[in-house]
């Protein structure tokens, strides 16, 4: 099966956190039955890696990553409140 045709839509977020807390899903459905599924198909194609659980896995801290050092930035510096 190709994982392209794969990507639906999204479960919300506190769905997917809860389900991959209590071991339901892996990173790897978490990814893709969220948000950035088509973001992390691209990420894996500019990365010459598989999507799996373990690249879904660093993936995710990566975007997590980035989501605070831009809530940081906009808050401290800039005065943006999100």
């Amino acid at each position: 099966m190709d994982i392209q045709n794969t990507v639906r839509e999204p479960i919300p977020y506190e769905e997917r956190v809860a389900m991959l807390q209590m071991g339901t899903i892996d990173y790897l459905q978490y990814v893709m039955n969220g948000e950035h599924a088509r973001d992390y198909l691209e990420w894996c194609r500019d990365h010459n890696c598989q999507p799996d659980s373990t690249s879904a896995e660093l993936f995710t801290e990566m975007v997590e990553i980035d989501m605070i050092e831009h809530q940081f930035i906009d808050d401290e510096y800039y005065g943006i409140w999100n």
